[in-house]
This record gives C-alpha cells, sequence and structure tokens, in this order.
C-alpha cells in the first residue's frame, strides 16, 4: 500500500503512476517509490507504446518522453 504523501495521483499504466507533490510531477512504482524524478509541470500515464505526455515548467511546452525518462519528442 502506498502511504499518502503526494498532493495527487493518477492511476498505475504500465507499471508507474504520475504523482505530484505541490506542482512538481514524478511517477512512482507499486511500491511508492519514486523511480522517476521529474521537474514537469503536468506528467500524464504512460500508454502502451511506452510513453508519457508532460508538459515542461520553464515554458510550458509538451512532449513524450520514455519510461527511462529520455525524450521521444517535444511540440514547438
Amino acid at each position: 500500500m502506498i502511504q499518502p504523501g503526494f498532493d495527487r495521483a493518477d492511476d498505475f499504466s504500465q507499471g508507474l503512476a504520475a504523482v505530484a507533490v505541490g506542482k512538481i510531477w514524478s511517477y512512482v512504482a507499486p511500491t511508492g517509490t519514486v523511480v522517476l524524478a521529474t521537474t514537469y509541470y503536468r506528467a500524464y500515464s504512460f500508454t502502451a507504446d511506452g510513453l508519457a505526455l508532460v508538459q515542461e515548467k520553464r515554458d510550458g511546452r509538451y512532449g513524450y518522453i520514455r519510461k527511462n525518462g529520455s525524450w521521444a519528442g517535444r511540440s514547438r
């Protein structure tokens, strides 16, 4: 069971859940351990193709990341 400690949490998808503390989003494993710490203003669930939509904090652009945190593509 994940202990409370997040302000928001999405459902698990592809083994990870997007969670927020304040306005910063990260991804956690089913144990509640942060496995992908990020600085995104918004992060969404991973899809079956292994990508998740995120919104960058500094300029508000959207893009897709892989489960290892690397970028798959950004909007212009």
